[in-house]
């Protein structure tokens, strides 16, 4: 590893820092079970808290302790469930079924054995009705406590969210639904009155002038053609005409309705993310646009455009810590993201105006080698329309700006969607029409200087704690992760504020809120502190590059002791760990918690042995 020169560094103090010895080994693991009550004891309380105030009974979350991954009659224990009719310390067998009589606990078992991870579906009893309803669940296996945590939604639920959003336009259609019939009647009415008198007219005139014929000439005085009621019959003809204009009219003005209801809603899903702003519009009008170019019908292109608004309405089921992360996502966010053409044909697949456009929805993803999602399907299994839908979303997000590259050229957008699994037949038709098709991007309508805010806002929500304002667990195990892939020689620092839950009781928790404001200073104001961190509720850490740590680690002691309640010193655990031979961020802070747990056990031996 790289070491820093910068001041002297006492030989004796690696052996200090060695990571844990055996001894401390053996009883970090003797009270691996003291952590997990420790976690139950702060964490289910706040779920509690939670589901309290949620008023979506539906809604469920589990956490169970894995006994066996390869199953068994007793594999798993369940320890918290939402969930209505569960037991809580009862074992779960490996062989149970769904409420339908599925199996579907070995699926997911492999999957987890094989990934740590697993998404799976199975039917369940309603917590409302009690009747089987389709479930949609994500679980994630947490090695160091051998638990499997778990969360998800029924799918009717999602549907629900397509009805709330819908049931406004459905009034309006009803109502233009109604007029339509009303003028329906009239026209009727009309067509039944022009043939009243039409017949009538027809039969007295007719008669009129056939005795008039014989007449001609013998009499000086001209035919009364006016008698005919030619005027009548022209004012019926006005009438139906002003009629049928006006059921034009508002067949027209309900088409333009539905379709400004729709940019309306897309509008409202991209203020989630303001980097997409414009997205689906611009991929509506793309493939709209290509429709053309290839013949398509009038129907098919206008339809193309509604599938083009709504094909990332799925992302509304994704949640914000994936769809607006900053940054790379990691393998397991990757596929949740994933999912979202399917929610997307889930949320139009039953709404009768978008039955005809759900397929090409979910298709959008798909490519012509199989390498797609969410079904994998070759290229003769991918209709036209969602062929065209995928490459005006490529096509979109290549010429678009993004945080991280700027927008392609025309030219660099063509030769890459060329190398891509996409229809090339219909590339090759496009391809001399591409400047015809493209919409020039309009300049972002806000500041530089607000962007700049607001990016570091969203980055400040993943990566920053919201009380304290220093940087999160996970956001510390990257920065460390870098350090190692760096080479870069370090220590982490780790303090624990000691009954940070008494001082609540005693105190209140704007007492205790001052603790923690006051350790943050503390480490904050550490000269060549790095990186301050939560790591978890009484858990502070920071990074330090320098050899010094001896000296550091004493007046880091120092101005702990001047925290004070009432008078009363506040009691900290201090510790530090060297970097040299730990593999990454999750060993390192994993190593310096359990010397932590350590020295609490010694510290409890201690005021429990006799004098």
């Amino acid at each position: 590893m790289k070491e820093f020169k910068e001041g002297s560094f006492n030989e004796t103090i690696l052996l200090a820092l060695t990571p844990i010895t055996d001894s401390i080994k053996l009883g970090a693991y003797k009270n691996m079970l003291e952590v997990e009550n420790q976690i139950m004891e702060y964490t289910f309380p706040q779920l509690n808290k939670f589901i309290l105030t949620d008023k979506n009974q539906d809604s469920y979350f589990f956490v169970v302790r894995m006994l066996n991954l390869n199953g068994g009659d007793a594999f798993a224990m369940n320890i918290y469930n939402k969930s209505k009719g569960v037991s809580i310390g009862k074992p779960v067998s490996s062989k149970g079924t769904d409420a339908k009589g599925n199996p579907y606990r070995e699926k997911y078992l492999k999957a987890l054995r094989e990934k740590g991870e697993t998404y799976s579906t199975y039917w369940y009893p309603s917590p409302t009705t009690s009747k089987p309803r389709l479930k949609i669940s994500f679980r994630k296996y947490y090695k160091p406590l051998h638990w499997m945590i778990g969360t998800g939604f029924y799918v009717d639920a999602i549907k629900q969210t397509a009805t709330l959003f819908t049931n406004n336009l459905f009034k309006r259609i009803r109502y233009f639904q109604l007029l339509l019939f009303s003028l329906y009647l009239l026209t009727v009415a009309l067509i039944h009155i022009i043939n009243n008198q039409f017949s009538s007219v027809t039969n007295k005139d007719t008669n009129l002038i056939t005795s008039a014929i014989p007449k001609i000439g013998l009499k000086k005085d001209p035919i009364e053609i006016n008698r005919i009621h030619l005027s009548k019959l022209k004012t019926i003809a006005e009438k139906l005409n002003s009629l049928s204009a006006t059921i034009i009219d508002k067949s027209e003005q309900i088409e333009k309705n539905r379709i400004e209801f729709i940019r309306t809603f897309v509008k409202v899903l991209e203020v989630r993310d303001f980097y997409t702003k414009g997205h689906s519009e611009r991929v509506a009008l793309y493939a709209q646009k290509i429709a053309q170019i290839l013949g398509l019908s009038e129907k098919k292109q206008q339809d193309i455009y509604i599938a083009g608004l709504l094909h990332d309405l799925g992302k509304v089921a994704i949640p914000d810590s994936i769809l607006l992360k900053p940054g790379k996502l990691s393998e397991y966010e990757y596929k949740i993201m994933k999912y979202h053409p399917v929610f997307s044909y889930e949320l139009t697949k039953d709404v009768e105006f978008f039955k005809g456009i759900s397929k090409f929805i979910r298709q959008h993803h798909e490519r012509c080698d199989g390498s797609g999602y969410p079904d994998g399907l070759k290229c003769e299994e991918i209709t036209l329309e969602g062929k065209i839908l995928a490459i005006a979303d490529v096509f979109d997000a290549l010429t678009t700006s993004r945080p991280y590259r700027k927008a392609f050229s025309l030219e660099e957008a063509l030769k890459t969607m060329k190398d891509m699994p996409l229809d090339t037949n219909i590339i090759a038709v496009i391809e001399n029409k591409i400047k015809d098709i493209y919409i020039e991007e309009k300049k972002n309508e806000l500041p530089s200087d607000m962007l700049s805010r607001v990016e570091k806002s969203r980055i400040d929500l993943f990566e920053k704690d919201v009380f304290s304002g220093i940087h999160r667990i996970k956001s510390l195990i990257n920065f460390i992760d870098k350090l190692i892939d760096n080479q870069i020689d370090f220590y982490l620092f780790m303090v624990d504020i000691k009954h940070l839950k008494k001082i609540n009781y005693l105190f209140g928790y704007q007492k205790g809120n001052e603790v923690i404001n006051r350790v943050v200073s503390t480490i904050k104001n550490l000269k060549f502190a790095l990186y301050p961190s939560r790591v978890g509720s009484n858990y502070f850490a920071f990074v330090y590059t320098k050899y010094d740590v001896v000296k550091i680690n004493k007046e880091l002691l120092n101005e702990l002791k001047k925290i004070k309640i009432n008078n009363t010193e506040v009691e900290f655990f201090t510790t530090f760990i060297h970097s040299k031979g730990l593999r990454n961020g999750e060993e390192v802070i994993y190593l310096a918690e359990m010397q932590i747990e350590s020295l609490k056990c010694s510290s409890l031996r201690k005021k429990n042995s006799p004098v």
